[in-house]
């Protein structure tokens, strides 16, 4: 494909981060770009021929049942399919896009830098905020900051800022001179942006997921160990600083005005217990309530659960992808969001047992792919965080990780080359080559 033809998925990297802009009436930045790779479809239904799999007939499964809550809503027909579009339709569409784009592993390469530098702009935002406002971003004051539009709610700039400082750090040795700099330069800001929302489930995921993925595939001599341990050590000092920079300054939690360190909403114990009762308490309730109607769920309006849910643990929605899916959808939503998480976690083995050359690739979707599941338990897949969910299963499901085919375009990850299958046709192109030595 000509650099031309690449600037389509380019654009669609770079506006996944920006969901919830909507510049020019109801179609957000994401969704133009979807449909500037859907005029593109034909292009990229030329490279080669799309093997579809399982995970793509269970997030095609899981588009119909998210049809089947709207119809059952008690809601209108006109909010239900609002909510369906956003928090169902343009996830699929998302995976859908991602899985014909099909891109080579330049073009991830270069994706993910225009993912990441997305990502840079909402960080450098919210460090703004902190600097200027010395309190976390979250309530009144960060409702009216006037460029807090620009940041992705915050629980989900978190998981952003996660994914893109991973991808920039993993991506470091692969470059060399201003490149490599410039990509840790990305990656610290991303640290830095995670650490200031004070988002306690990704910046803890982060901090402990980081050096695991690091490792992730990591095989080979003594000398690759201590590379990767250097790396570790990197991390660590990335880390540190950026926590004595965030981490101590005083912050504001709330309407009651009152001022904590950072680091003590991290490290508080009472705290942790008392969240954590609050939310057993409130996906109680909401789970007897489910069992009203436990086959197809409340409807997918039914997300909305109103301030409390029946407890005094004042959120929204469920707090927790299983309670919220088993809520609105049933036990048909429900067992199909536990498959696409399983095949997720069956394409990170997969990538594992393969040992793919560029083993980057393997250790950002195992970092990104941990850190949305732990703040999807503490939280759930609304406010962007399903687009993230689709986008990291058409990375891992589709072929540009396949290690011997990494160079092919369209290549399937289900297709590795067998080395016993190469030296059986080797053997036999000689044996034949030796017959018709013997007949000439």
């Amino acid at each position: 494909m000509s650099v031309l033809g690449a600037v389509p998925i380019y654009l669609m990297f770079a506006a996944i981060p920006f969901w919830h802009l909507r510049p020019f009436g109801p179609v957000s930045v994401y969704e133009m770009a979807m449909i500037v790779n859907l005029l593109f479809f034909p292009l990229y239904l030329g490279r080669s021929n799309i093997r579809w799999g399982g995970v793509d007939v269970l997030v095609f499964l899981f588009a119909l049942s998210g049809i089947l809550t709207v119809a059952i809503s008690s809601a209108s027909i006109y909010e239900s399919m609002r909510i369906y579009r956003y928090m169902v339709l343009a996830p699929v569409l998302l995976y859908f896009v991602m899985r014909v784009m099909r891109p080579t592993q330049r073009q991830l390469i270069v994706g993910m830098i225009t993912f990441s530098a997305s990502v840079t702009v909402q960080a450098l935002v919210v460090i703004y905020y902190v600097v200027q406002f010395g309190e976390r971003p979250a309530g009144d004051s960060w409702a009216a900051y006037p460029y807090q539009s620009v940041v992705a709610g915050i629980v989900t700039f978190s998981v952003l800022a996660a994914m893109a400082a991973s991808a920039c750090l993993f991506l470091v040795p692969r470059f060399k001179g201003i490149r490599r700099y410039g990509m840790l330069v990305l990656g610290l800001v991303c640290v830095a942006g995670l650490l200031a929302s004070a988002t306690r489930a990704s910046a803890l995921a982060f901090l402990f997921l980081f050096p695991l993925s690091g490792w992730f595939l990591r095989r080979g001599s003594r000398r690759k160990w201590l590379v990767a341990g250097g790396y570790l050590v990197l991390a660590t000092v990335i880390v540190a600083v950026a926590q004595a920079v965030f981490f101590g300054m005083s912050v504001s939690l709330g309407g009651g005005g009152e001022e904590r360190r950072a680091i003590e909403r991290v490290i508080d114990i009472d705290e942790y217990k008392a969240d954590i009762s609050g939310r057993v308490a409130f996906w109680a309730n909401l789970t007897r309530e489910a069992f009203s109607s436990p086959v197809f769920g409340k409807g997918m309006a039914s997300y909305d659960v109103g301030f409390g849910g029946g407890t005094s643990f004042h959120v929204g929605s469920a707090h927790n992808m299983l309670v919220s899916a088993f809520y609105t959808s049933g036990i048909i939503g429900l067992c199909l969001l536990m498959l696409l998480w399983h095949s997720a976690f069956q394409r990170l083995n997969h990538l594992r047992v393969e040992k793919p050359d560029e083993a980057w690739i393997s250790r950002f979707l195992a970092m990104s792919v941990m850190v949305l599941l732990l703040v999807s338990v503490t939280n759930d897949l609304t406010a962007g965080r399903g687009n993230l969910l689709m986008f990291l299963l058409a990375l891992l499901y589709q072929g540009a990780q396949a290690p011997a085919l990494s160079r092919r375009v369209g290549a399937a990850i289900d297709e590795p080359v067998s080395h016993s299958d190469e030296i059986k046709r080797g053997g036999g192109r000689i044996l034949q080559a030796k017959k018709s030595d013997v007949r000439t």
